[in-house]
C-alpha cells in the first residue's frame, strides 16, 4: 500500500486532495501518516522507492488562513517534461522542477495545494468580481488570466501523478475510466407560445415594431391552430436523439422562483405532469434547478426541492442551479444539507473550459467549516448559451470551440456534461447550430 507521510498542519484539506486524487480518480491504496517535523509530502511505495512532491502552501500559513486573496498566484509559469508528454503544465503552486531517477523522484510542482484551489474553488470566495447577475465571471479567474481555463489542469496534475508514481512502480493499476457524454437540458419555459399577450409583449420592441407584432400572431396562430409545433416543445427531439445514441438525457425542471428569469410553468399543470410521465416513462432522468434567488437561500431552495419531488416520478437527487447562480462555498453546503448527490452547475456561463480544473466527478470541500461533505460536482463544460449569446460564434466556429474542449475530456476518459435548452433548437436563431448537437451525441 502507497505510503504518504506529510505534517499535521492542515490535515483535513490534506487528506481530502489524496481522497479525491488516489481514491477517487485513480483508484490506487494509500494511507496518510501526518507527523512532527515532516516536510514536503513523501510517498513511499511497496518496492522500496519513494516520491517527494514539494509543500510549497499549507506548510507555510499559519492555521486558519490560507482563504486570502494576496495567496492568489499573480503568475503561472508552465513546464513540459518526459513525464508530462512534453505538453505545458501550469504550475499554480510551486516550481517547475522534477528529478528523475529509477528509484526515486523529486517533484517541485505541488500537486496538493495546485489541486485543492481549482477544485474547492476558494478563489471565488476572496475575489469579489461578479457580473450582472451576481456570478462568478471567468475573466475574473486565475486559469483565465494565466490561459489555461480549457485546460483540465486537475486532470493534467492526476496523469503526472500516476505516471511518476507507475514510473517508480510499474506493477501498479489505475482504476478504469470510460468517455461519456452527459447530455442535460435547464427547462425554463416548456412553451414559447401561450397566448396573445406574451405574442405582443415578448419583446419591448414589438410594441414599438408592427412587422415583428405581426409575425408573432402568426407564429402563435400557427402553433395553436395545429399547424406547427411550438419552438419550445423539443422534448420528445431530444429524447429521441439521446435513445439514438444510447445515452440518457437529464432534464432540470424549475419549481418556483421570485424574479422575472423564474416561474415559467407551474409543475402542476397537466402539460407539465404528461411531460414529467413521459420522461420517466422513456427512461432519462428529472432534476431539479432551484430559482435565480434560491442559491444562497437555503429555505427557499428547500421548499422549492421539495415540491418538485412531491410532484415528479422519480426521486429527485441531481440538478444544476438556474443560470449557473451560485456562490461557494455556501451553495454546496445547500445542496449537501438537503441531502443531494450531485451539483452540476460548475462551469462558466460566458465560455466553454473547466471551471474546477477537472472532467471528472468529485466530492466537495467547505473551505469554511474545514469539512469533506456527500454531494459531488460534476462539472459543467459547456452550454449552447455560451457559444451562442455570449461569444456569438458561427456554427462553424462553435463547432471549432466544442471539438478542442471535447477531445481533452475525451483524452481524460472523463464526462463531457453539457447543457442544451429545450428552447435552443428550432427557433430561428438556434437552428443553424441543431446540428452541432447532433454531432456531440454522436461523436462525430
Amino acid at each position: 500500500m502507497l505510503l504518504i507521510r506529510s505534517s499535521k498542519k492542515f490535515m483535513l484539506e490534506k487528506a481530502y486532495i489524496w481522497r479525491v486524487l488516489l481514491d477517487e480518480f485513480l483508484g490506487i491504496a494509500y494511507e496518510c501518516r501526518f507527523e512532527d517535523a515532516v516536510t514536503d509530502y513523501h510517498l513511499e511505495l511497496d518496492n522500496g522507492s519513494a516520491l517527494v512532491i514539494e509543500e510549497a502552501f499549507f506548510d507555510q500559513r499559519a492555521d486558519d488562513d490560507y482563504v486570502d486573496q494576496d495567496l492568489i498566484p499573480t503568475t503561472v509559469v508552465s513546464y513540459t517534461h518526459a513525464l508530462t508528454d512534453q505538453r505545458e503544465v501550469p504550475v499554480i503552486y510551486g516550481s517547475a522542477r522534477c528529478d528523475v531517477t529509477d528509484v526515486s523522484i523529486s517533484c517541485g510542482l505541488d500537486i496538493v495545494a495546485s489541486c485543492f484551489f481549482m477544485l474547492t474553488r476558494w478563489e471565488e470566495y476572496v475575489v469579489e468580481q461578479r457580473d450582472e447577475y451576481r456570478r462568478f465571471p471567468v475573466k475574473a479567474s486565475l486559469a483565465h488570466r494565466a490561459g489555461f481555463h480549457r485546460q483540465p489542469v486537475v486532470n493534467q496534475y492526476t496523469e503526472l501523478l500516476w505516471r511518476m508514481l507507475s514510473h517508480l512502480d510499474p506493477s501498479l493499476i489505475r482504476k478504469k475510466r470510460t468517455f461519456r457524454v452527459v447530455p442535460t437540458h435547464d427547462v425554463v419555459r416548456i412553451r414559447k407560445w401561450q397566448g396573445f399577450g406574451q405574442a405582443l409583449n415578448t419583446n419591448l420592441s414589438f410594441t414599438k415594431n408592427p412587422r415583428a407584432v405581426v409575425r408573432n400572431l402568426k407564429a402563435m396562430a400557427e402553433v395553436k391552430l395545429g399547424m406547427k409545433d411550438d419552438p419550445y416543445d423539443t422534448f420528445d427531439y431530444l429524447m429521441r436523439a439521446s435513445e439514438k445514441f444510447g445515452l440518457q438525457s437529464r432534464f432540470y425542471f424549475m419549481a418556483g422562483g421570485e424574479t422575472e428569469y423564474d416561474n415559467h410553468y407551474c409543475l402542476n399543470q397537466r402539460n407539465v405532469q404528461e411531460l414529467l410521465e413521459t420522461i420517466d416513462n422513456r427512461g432519462h432522468r428529472i432534476g431539479f434547478s432551484p430559482s435565480y434567488n434560491a442559491a444562497t437561500r437555503p429555505l427557499l431552495w428547500q421548499q422549492e426541492r421539495d415540491k418538485l419531488r412531491s410532484l415528479a416520478p422519480q426521486r429527485i437527487t441531481k440538478g444544476r442551479q438556474h443560470m449557473l447562480r451560485f456562490e461557494v462555498p455556501t451553495t454546496w453546503q445547500i445542496w449537501d444539507d438537503a441531502e443531494m448527490l450531485v451539483d452540476a452547475s460548475l462551469g462558466y456561463a460566458e465560455e466553454p473550459g473547466f471551471r474546477c480544473g477537472t472532467c471528472y466527478a468529485f466530492p466537495v470541500f467547505n473551505f469554511m467549516t474545514r469539512q469533506t461533505l456527500a454531494v459531488y460536482e460534476s462539472p459543467l463544460i459547456f452550454s449552447e448559451t455560451s457559444l451562442i449569446d455570449y461569444m456569438r460564434l458561427s456554427p462553424e466556429a462553435a463547432e471549432q470551440e466544442v471539438r478542442e474542449v471535447y477531445n481533452q475530456v475525451q483524452q481524460y476518459r472523463g464526462n463531457f456534461v453539457l447543457q442544451w435548452s429545450n428552447t435552443a433548437l428550432f427557433t430561428p436563431v438556434h437552428a443553424p447550430y441543431r446540428p452541432l448537437y447532433e454531432k456531440i451525441l454522436r461523436g462525430w
